[in-house]
C-alpha cells in the first residue's frame, strides 16, 4: 500500500465522518473564526508533515547495506559535496544579508533627514567596493 492509497482512504473517512454529522461537522463552527492565512499555514504544515512521512517510508524501503571499503571509497566524494554545499549556503546567506542591508539603507535614504548625506556617501563607497568585488570574482572565475 503506497502513500496515495493512504491519502485516498483518509479523505474518504473524513468525508464520511463529516457527512454523518460526526466530530468533523461539530468542529466546523470552531473553524469559522480562523483566518484564511492561518488555514493556509496549517495546510502547508500538514503537507510538509505528509511529505516527511513519505520520505521516511521511502528511506526505510531503500536502505541498503554497503561494505566498509565501499563507504571509504565514497567518503571523499561526499566530503567534497558537503564542502561545496556549505560554500553555496554561506554565499547565499551573505547575499541575503547584503540585500537586507541595502533595503534598510534605501528605506533610510527615503526619509529626508540629517543622516541623508552620510548615508549617500556610505552608499556610494559600498557600491564602489561591490563593483570591485564583482570584477575580482569575474577575473577569479576566468582564471579557474
Amino acid at each position: 500500500m503506497d502513500a496515495s492509497d493512504n491519502t485516498g482512504s483518509l479523505k474518504e473517512m473524513v468525508e464520511t465522518v463529516g457527512q454523518n454529522g460526526g466530530p468533523a461537522a461539530e468542529n466546523c463552527s470552531a473553524l469559522e473564526g480562523v483566518l484564511p492565512a492561518e488555514m493556509l499555514r496549517i495546510k502547508q504544515q500538514m503537507s510538509n508533515q505528509c511529505f516527511e512521512m513519505a520520505v521516511q517510508l521511502n528511506a526505510g524501503k531503500s536502505k541498503r547495506s554497503c561494505s566498509t571499503s565501499e563507504a571509504e571509497r565514497e567518503l571523499p566524494n561526499f566530503v567534497s559535496e558537503l564542502e561545496r554545499v556549505k560554500g553555496v549556503h554561506f554565499n547565499s546567506t551573505l547575499v541575503l544579508h547584503r540585500l537586507q542591508m541595502w533595503h534598510a539603507i534605501g528605506e533610510k535614504m527615503k526619509q529626508a533627514g540629517p543622516d541623508e548625506a552620510v548615508l549617500k556617501t556610505v552608499s556610494d563607497r559600498c557600491m564602489a567596493l561591490c563593483s570591485q568585488l564583482k570584477q575580482l570574482q569575474i577575473v577569479s572565475f576566468l582564471i579557474n
